[in-house]
């Protein structure tokens, strides 16, 4: 289809071609988080905002009680590297999103504070915050997965309770094989590859500068 490319997402200059590795994504319904294979603990589902992708697909999630608010998504994974990320914007929750990932022995619980941009890690996870620009983040966090049919679990807040009502959104949700994120693929009922970018310069247009041996 064409070549990729990247850009910052704040300011949007131009960082180059965009050349990825073969990924999968294995949550189904990864632009809405309220699909197949999750379940939801005193939550609530909202209205829709425009997400990263410029299309009102982004859900508000929020607390129906003052508790312990979660997100589950259960998924079979094989041992090995894998990153969870997703994208959240702020209402009127706190700037925090804890993560539980099952995967990782021991069920390790990792917190991003969006609001000043500190990802502080459970035991075995590695993960950052990245601006994107006009109020989102993406948030991923990475660890070796045990092979098991377990869950990664959002906790809307910090590791415990926020009020009723209190609520922020959430798009793009990604789990992959692998030690760092890569761009979204986005899903609609079952999890889905995208094949590997395999970039070439052909023809003539091109001897009148490319020079292979420097």
């Amino acid at each position: 289809y064409g070549p990729r490319f990247t850009y910052d997402p704040v300011t949007l200059a131009a960082q180059g071609l965009l050349i990825e590795e073969a990924r999968t994504n294995l949550v189904p319904t990864s632009q809405t988080f309220n699909g197949t294979g999750f379940s939801m603990s005193n939550v609530t589902v909202g209205a829709a905002i425009v997400s990263p992708d410029g299309t009102s697909n982004a859900l508000l999630f929020s607390a129906t009680a003052t508790a312990v608010t979660t997100i589950s998504l259960g998924r079979t994974f094989v041992a090995g590297a894998h990153t969870a990320s997703f994208f959240v914007k702020a209402s009127t929750a706190p700037n925090v999103v804890a993560v539980m990932t099952n995967w990782i022995t021991g069920n390790p619980v990792g917190t991003f504070n969006f609001g000043t941009g500190v990802f502080t890690p459970g035991a075995g996870q590695t993960g950052a915050i990245e601006n994107w620009g006009n109020g989102w983040y993406r948030c991923w966090v990475t660890g070796t997965a045990i092979a098991a049919n377990v869950a990664t679990v959002l906790y809307l807040g910090a590791y415990g309770s926020i009020a009723a009502g209190q609520g922020l959104y959430l798009w793009g949700y990604q789990i992959e094989a692998g030690t760092f994120p890569t761009s979204v693929i986005p899903t609609f009922g079952v999890a889905l590859a995208r094949s590997a970018d395999n970039a070439s310069m052909t023809g003539t247009s091109f001897s009148s500068w490319f020079n292979q041996s420097e």
